[in-house]
């Protein structure tokens, strides 16, 4: 690896915004709690009344997108300067997430299991591992959402600091 490449990995990395971290968690757990809940009023209100391997690939969707929405939501409040930095935060937000969200999540999941073992088991791992791209994806979609909103300011070009807002407006 050259030096430029060390330097753009090291500048990326260095600057970490945990409060933003810790608000795409929050988001995602919150999203994933409120989807698992829909899903099980669907299962019991309606057929017979018990989840099947539908409600499997619904809880996957679930982590799939709560996962996406959260890490977005952290790397648009962190405002990364590179890909690799919106990356980062979103694989963070994916690992915080899934550490918390597994205590979390176990009990409403308690009642359900598929058939076999080795189902219950390839969905979850599948299911995390899936995870972790579209969280990273959504780092890096949410940073660079973060950069455009913060073109214009009144008008202007700005440049937004964590201190001020400096507009620069053209001469003649």
């Amino acid at each position: 690896m050259d030096t430029a490449s060390k330097r753009k990995a090291r500048a990326a990395l260095s600057n970490w915004n945990w409060g933003a971290i810790a608000a795409g968690v929050v988001v995602a757990l919150a999203s994933q709690i409120l989807l698992l809940w829909l899903g099980d009023a669907v299962v019991t209100s309606v057929g017979d009344k018990h989840p099947e391997g539908g409600f499997a690939f619904w809880v996957v969707l679930v982590q799939l997108g709560s996962l996406f929405v959260g890490a977005a939501f952290a790397a648009f409040l962190a405002r990364p300067t590179l890909v690799l930095g919106g990356a980062a935060i979103g694989a963070f937000t994916w690992a915080l997430a899934l550490i918390l969200g597994s205590a979390i999540a176990a009990r409403p999941l308690a009642g359900w299991r598929p058939d076999s073992a080795a189902a219950a088991a390839w969905t979850t791992f599948f299911g995390a591992l899936l995870s972790l791209g579209t969280a990273m994806l959504g780092g890096v979609l949410g940073g660079r959402r973060s950069h455009r909103d913060a073109g214009d300011f009144e008008g202007d070009r700005a440049l937004i600091t964590d201190e001020r807002v400096i507009t620069v407006t053209p001469m003649g």
